[in-house]
């Protein structure tokens, strides 16, 4: 059985757009989920206090799949950039899951049960690295929890009580990925023992130039998610990737996708996964 997949790639390569589609391919056969829906229904089915029940019914229902799509047009948007080495992400508004502080709970959560799934040494190399990036509280705050989140679906999705697949639009090689080249360390993933548990599973889209282009325009327009500042920044990165998957193929095998007709992308994967 298949229990998890996450997609990898350039900002605009349509990571999400793919992972939704496959995701209703892979409903056919299967219950799933994205990552955080997944460590949601975990907190819930291992949750032994009172008091966090209402939080994680709520939590459950604004990470519903009707919420999501609603979110998209009414909801908080954040716009990502990265620019001289420091990452931003510049708040737009504030959601009604932010007033009523379910982030911070979620994180709190998310904080409690990664001593249960991450080694301590791996959690030390994380913090110490996210927490030394040139940026202030908040972004680092939003990338450790963010890259926490994406290792714990990955480890649950293989827990034996576990029933569901998990599909990652970006999953744990895009955030170390980020964590290497904004700390210039290249070896990185190689200090992370949890890396390797990554091999097979990993799939790394990586269409032309022209594709990236054509998305940025209206992704400018919505203002919303990763912006490239200009189009050199859209040639560093992918060289940046290049150079990424080739010292990440040493340690796992990296599925990689080159073809822009995303139907022949799904056939591919389908073809790939057997299914």
């Amino acid at each position: 059985m298949i229990r998890y997949i996450e997609f990898f790639g350039p900002p605009l390569v349509g990571k999400s757009y793919l992972s939704d589609n496959f995701i209703k391919i892979l409903a056919r056969n299967y219950s799933v989920l994205k990552p955080r829906q997944l460590i949601i229904r975990y907190l819930i089915s291992t949750n032994k206090k009172k008091k966090f029940f209402f939080y994680l019914i709520i939590l459950l229902l604004i990470n519903s799949n009707f919420y999501l799509k609603v979110k998209k047009k009414f909801f908080t948007k954040r716009v990502i950039r990265i620019n001289k080495g420091k990452i931003n992400f510049e708040r737009k508004n504030i959601s009604f899951k932010g007033r009523l502080n379910f982030k911070s709970f979620y994180n709190s959560r998310l904080k409690f049960i990664s001593k249960k799934f991450i080694s301590n040494k791996d959690l030390k190399i994380i913090k110490d690295k996210i927490y030394s990036l040139n940026t202030n509280q908040f972004n680092k705050n939003i990338y450790y929890y963010w890259t926490i989140e994406n290792i714990l679906a990955f480890e649950i999705a293989f827990d034996k009580n576990n029933n569901h697949v998990c599909v990652a639009d970006e999953g744990i090689l895009q955030r170390f990925f980020m964590l290497t080249n904004l700390t210039k360390d290249k070896k990185l993933i190689s200090k992370i023992s949890l890396i390797k548990k990554l091999n097979d599973k990993v799939i790394y889209l990586n269409p032309g130039v022209n594709n990236i282009l054509n998305r940025l325009k209206e992704r400018t327009k919505i203002n919303n998610g990763f912006i490239y500042s200009n189009k050199k920044q859209v040639f560093d990165i992918r060289k940046k990737f290049k150079d990424f998957i080739e010292y990440s193929s040493v340690l796992i095998n990296i599925k990689q996708i080159s073809k822009s007709n995303e139907h022949l992308v799904i056939k591919n994967l389908q073809k790939w996964l057997n299914i």
